[in-house]
């Protein structure tokens, strides 16, 4: 909790949703973080959720990031009250990465700046309190035309920077699910489809060990719960599925509420693991 540690993170809030939600002063903060590279998605275009998992609670996250050294993420962000000034406060979030997996988390109290003329779009100063130490880094985000198709409460990061160490974030475009769990990074695409209840979907996962990862084709996905109000996805839950010829079974469960990836074999559950990162694409409008 108290240590130096070097991570990356990727997943937060977009332009419009936080204008409604926090009101002009918000709104002026973010017009100062060159907020043309966090647009809304377009009508027809998804959005993206993104999640951690810390000691079983799971919360949506501003950004996170998968990168070979370590997973990062930064909380949502929480703004000063009407009557108080100051930047938007979060906490990061950090997990270190080695052959045996994630190892220890740690957390930080931690304030995102504004954009500085000097910097490009999208550079966005991060300080945070390592005991009683101030340190500073950078999140830097991904190009406006990848962060103008995420969600309307998710922004791309495609590098972290605390104190001296850079952390560069996986990138996977046009993956529908991107998560990782204590020994693996998992990725599901989906195949385009008339019909986005039930898509075709290619899985495939990036051991930290080292070792040879899976890639399985021809998986089913599908909704089992898929709820909307005023317009606003409030919850969800995906599941995607494979068969083996040797008679396995990988599925991934994905929903607001946390995710797991499972393995059975003829019937046998194998492995369970749960996700401590993950994104979603969902759809950005109602299917017919």
């Amino acid at each position: 909790m108290g240590r130096a540690v070097k991570d990356t993170a990727a997943a937060g809030k977009t332009f419009m949703a936080l204008v409604k939600a926090e009101g002009m002063r918000r709104f002026s903060f973010l017009l100062a973080l060159n907020l043309p590279t966090l647009a809304l998605a377009a009508p027809g275009q998804s959005e993206v959720r993104s999640y951690v998992n810390v000691g079983g609670k799971v919360q949506p996250v501003f950004a996170w990031c998968d990168a070979p050294e370590a997973v990062i993420a930064l909380t949502e962000l929480q703004w000063p009250g009407p009557n108080e000034d100051g930047p938007p406060r979060t906490q990061l979030l950090v997990w270190g990465k080695s052959r045996a997996g994630l190892t220890d988390f740690s957390r930080f109290e931690a304030t995102l700046g504004r954009t500085h003329p000097n910097h490009e779009p999208g550079f966005l100063p991060l300080f945070w309190k390592n005991g009683a130490a101030t340190v500073q880094g950078h999140l830097r985000l991904k190009d406006g035309k990848d962060a103008q198709a995420m969600a309307p409460r998710t922004v791309q990061a495609s590098e972290f920077q605390l104190s001296d160490v850079t952390y560069r974030c996986r990138s996977v475009p046009q993956a529908a699910f991107l998560g990782v769990t204590a020994k693996r990074t998992v990725i599901v695409w989906e195949e385009v489809c008339s019909v986005s209840v039930f898509c075709k979907a290619t899985y495939a996962t990036r051991n930290f060990d080292g070792s040879e990862g899976v890639v399985l084709r021809n998986g089913q996905a599908g909704y089992s719960s898929f709820t909307r109000q005023a317009g606003q996805i409030v919850a969800f839950d995906r599941s995607y599925w494979w068969s083996t010829p040797d008679s396995s079974t990988y599925r991934v469960d994905v929903g607001n509420g946390g995710s797991v990836l499972t393995v059975q074999k003829n019937g046998r559950t194998l492995q369970t693991e749960p996700l401590l990162a993950y994104s979603i694409r969902l759809p950005s409008k109602e299917q017919p």
